[in-house]
C-alpha cells in the first residue's frame, strides 16, 4: 500500500509539473502574439500564486463569519426584480448614489445636522469612534467594492455609515410625535405627519431589502457617542427596530441588521419541539392542497403562537400560524428567504414555511378555507393574488432535508392514506355540512327504519297469525 501511494503521488507530481510547463508555454506564446494578453495572464498567475502563499483556512473562516450582508444572486433576483431593489432610499454601499434614490440624499444630510444639533457633540467624535470598527463594518458586506477601501479617500466609507445610520435613527424616531414636533418643521416633507403617512411605508419596506442593510453596530456606536441613552444595550437596539415595525417580540444579542432582527421576530414564540426521528434524505413528501386535505379528513386550526415555525399535526388537526398578507409581504418574505439561503449557519424556518404554504395553497378556494379558519388575513384585495403570491415565493429555493416540516408532511400524508378518514370526511362534508343537511339525513334514516319495521311486522303477522278468525 505504501509503495502504491508513493507511486501515485509521484505520478500526480509529474502531471502537475507538465501542466505548469504547458501554462507557462501558453503564456509565452500568447505574449509573443499579443503582449497585452500575455501580460494579463501573467498578472493572473501572480495573483493566484500570491493567494496560495497567503492562504489561511483560519482567516477564511473568520472572513465568512464576519459577512452578513450580501448581493442577491441573479437566479433569485430574477424571480421578482423589484422585491430586491430599494424604491426610495439606499442604506449602505450597494445602492448608494443610484439615480432613482438620489432625491433622499439631501434629507440624509438634514437628518445628520438635526442629529448632531440634538447630541451637542462634534462630528469628529462620531468619525473617530466609528473608525475603531471600520474594518468590522467593511467585512459585513460581501464583495465590497474596492472604492470603499481606497486609501486616497480613507473616510468615505465612514461618512456613508454615519450619514445612513443617522438617517435611519431619525426615521425611527419620527414615529414618536413629540420629538418630531420639537425638532422638525410641521411642513417637513419627510420628518412630519405628512412624512409618516406618505414616506414612511416605503422607507420601512426598503429597510427590509437584503442588499439595503446597515449593520446594527453602526446604530449602537452612534447612540453610544450621542450619550442620550444612558443604559443602552443590545436589546434596546433590537427593540427599537421591532417597535418601528410594530412588532412585539423579544430577542437576545445584537442583531446583524434590521432584516435579521425582523426575521427573528417572525420566529418568536416557537414552542420547544421534541427530538425528531431520523428522516431518510432520499424521501420527500409533497402535500395536497388545503381543500384536498380537508376532503381527506384533515382539520385546520390557528396555532397558539404567531411564529411561522409553529406548525404541527396532531390527531388529524393541522395547526398553522396566522399571517396577514399585504402589499409588502412578498418583498419581505423573499428577502428573508434570500438571507437564509446566503447566510451560512442561519436556519431555514421561514423558507420551510414558505414552501409548506405553497404546497397547501393552489387556488383561491384554498385561501378562503384558511381564511375561515383564521389562518390567513388578506389585505391585498383578492384571494387569487394570495394564491399567486405563495406560488412565486418558493421558486428556486431549497430547504433543510432534516427540517421538522418534512416530518409534519409525512404525518399528514400517513393520516390521509387511511380510508376511514376519507369516508368520514365525505360523510361530514356531504351530509353534515349544514344543519338542514343533517336533519334531512336523519329524517331519511328514520323513514328507512320505520319502513323496515313495518315490513318486518307484516311478514311476522303473515307467519305468526294471532289465531283469531
Amino acid at each position: 500500500m505504501g509503495n502504491t501511494s508513493q507511486a501515485e503521488s509521484l505520478a500526480m507530481g509529474i502531471e502537475l509539473n507538465k501542466w505548469v510547463v504547458d501554462v507557462e508555454t501558453n503564456i509565452n506564446n500568447r505574449e509573443a502574439e499579443d503582449p497585452a494578453m500575455g501580460t494579463e495572464v501573467k498578472d493572473w498567475v501572480v495573483d493566484i500564486n500570491t493567494g496560495v502563499e497567503s492562504f489561511s483556512l483560519c482567516d477564511e473562516k473568520k472572513n465568512w463569519a464576519a459577512t452578513s450582508i450580501y448581493r442577491v444572486p441573479s437566479f433569485i433576483r430574477d424571480i421578482r426584480e423589484r422585491a430586491f431593489t430599494p424604491t426610495v432610499v439606499s442604506f449602505g454601499p450597494y445602492h448608494h448614489n443610484a439615480p432613482r434614490l438620489r432625491p433622499v440624499e439631501e434629507h440624509k444630510r438634514r437628518a445628520l445636522i438635526h442629529f448632531l444639533e440634538m447630541a451637542r457633540r462634534p462630528l469628529d467624535d462620531f468619525i473617530n469612534e466609528m473608525r475603531t470598527i471600520e474594518k468590522q463594518l467593511q467585512d459585513s458586506y460581501h464583495n465590497l467594492d474596492k472604492k470603499w477601501k481606497d486609501p486616497k479617500h480613507p473616510d468615505q466609507f465612514l461618512m456613508l455609515m454615519i450619514l445612513d445610520g443617522c438617517f435611519m435613527l431619525e426615521v425611527m424616531r419620527m414615529k414618536d410625535e413629540k420629538p418630531r414636533k420639537e425638532r422638525y418643521a410641521a411642513n417637513d416633507p419627510v420628518f412630519s405627519s405628512y412624512g409618516v403617512n406618505h414616506r414612511l411605508p416605503y422607507i420601512m419596506r426598503d429597510m427590509l431589502v437584503m442588499e439595503n442593510q446597515l449593520p446594527l453596530l453602526v446604530l449602537k456606536k452612534l447612540l453610544e457617542v450621542e450619550g442620550l441613552q444612558c443604559e443602552m444595550d443590545d436589546v434596546f437596539i433590537n427593540e427599537m427596530i421591532l417597535q418601528f415595525f410594530g412588532v412585539k417580540a423579544k430577542t437576545t444579542g445584537l442583531g446583524l441588521h434590521p432584516l435579521d432582527v425582523y426575521r427573528k421576530s417572525l420566529l418568536h414564540g416557537t414552542p420547544p419541539w421534541p427530538p425528531l426521528p431520523p428522516i431518510p434524505s432520499q424521501s420527500f413528501e409533497v402535500l395536497r392542497s388545503a381543500v384536498e386535505l380537508r376532503e381527506s379528513g384533515v382539520k385546520f386550526r390557528k396555532s397558539n403562537s404567531t411564529s411561522l415555525a409553529d406548525i404541527d399535526f396532531q390527531d388529524g388537526v393541522l395547526g398553522l400560524p396566522q399571517i396577514t398578507v399585504d402589499d409588502n409581504t412578498e418583498s419581505t418574505l423573499l428577502n428573508i428567504v434570500a438571507f437564509e439561503h446566503l447566510h451560512v449557519g442561519t436556519s431555514s424556518e421561514v423558507t420551510s414555511y414558505v414552501c409548506f404554504m405553497d404546497e397547501i395553497i393552489d387556488s383561491a378556494e384554498d385561501v378562503r378555507l384558511l381564511h375561515r379558519k383564521g389562518i390567513t388575513r388578506n389585505a391585498t384585495g383578492s384571494d387569487e393574488s394570495v394564491a399567486e403570491l405563495f406560488g412565486s415565493l418558493s421558486k428556486e429555493v431549497t430547504t433543510d432535508p432534516q427540517c421538522r416540516l418534512r416530518y409534519v408532511r409525512q404525518q399528514v400524508n400517513k393520516y390521509c392514506q387511511k380510508k376511514w378518514h376519507n369516508w368520514r370526511a365525505v360523510l361530514r362534508h356531504k351530509y353534515f355540512n349544514t344543519p338542514w343537511s343533517a336533519i334531512s339525513l336523519m329524517a331519511a334514516i328514520l323513514i328507512i327504519l320505520l319502513t323496515a319495521a313495518q315490513t318486518f311486522y307484516s311478514i311476522y303477522q303473515y307467519y305468526h297469525p294471532s289465531g283469531k278468525s
